[in-house]
């Protein structure tokens, strides 16, 4: 009874980490009408979100929800949470896509240990809080979308197409994670009309 109370104690306090950040670039994307796919693990641990960017390649992002308790964690605890991370985005995440994977810890103070951290960033996983992570793909998502407007005013040429759904999309996806440095204005802008 006791045990069974406490999993699903962890199974919702994962749920509630994976909810500050999948159903808003969820629902942004099918705003835009993007072809959405969300995979989770029935221990709610597991979570990839795979998103159809147009005239790009598709954006994948893994999540595991860890609730490990507010200590330093060794990497021998965080290596399988990594594998399974990895296998699942693997199988779910179509060949050539944009992948990112993050460790979520769904405890407020939980953090790897210093070597741990440096074997995460060889593996390039990310272990950042849910409200870190989400602070994070905002500025991924502004400096890819910066750096295509930039490389359009170098060639001074204006979008259409698949490359202004683009441009429109990256937008719409960073501003439903936080504030973004370069206006809707902005990117109209340099859409041809």
């Amino acid at each position: 009874m006791a045990g069974e109370r406490w999993a699903g104690e962890r199974r919702n306090a994962a749920l509630a980490a994976a909810n500050t950040i999948i159903p808003r670039l969820a629902g942004a994307a099918r705003g835009m009408g993007l072809r959405v796919r969300v995979d989770a693990s029935k221990d709610h641990r597991v979570y990839v979100l795979v998103i159809d960017l147009p005239g790009s390649r598709s954006l994948a992002v893994g999540l595991y929800v860890t609730t490990e308790e507010s200590r330093p964690i060794p990497w021998s605890r965080l290596w399988p949470r990594v594998a399974r991370l990895s296998r699942t985005v693997a199988a779910h995440a179509p060949p050539g896509s944009d992948t990112l994977l993050f460790l979520v810890p769904a405890a407020p103070r939980a953090r790897p240990t210093g070597p741990a951290r440096r074997r995460l960033a060889g593996e390039r996983v990310g272990f950042l809080a849910p409200r870190e992570l989400q602070r994070w793909l905002n500025r991924y998502l502004g400096r890819r979308l910066a750096g295509l407007i930039r490389r359009l005013r170098e060639k001074g040429i204006k979008a259409y197409g698949k490359l202004a759904e683009l441009l429109r999309a990256l937008h719409r996806l960073a501003s439903a994670l936080g504030p973004v440095d370069i206006s809707l204005h902005e990117v109209e802008a340099m859409i041809r009309a």
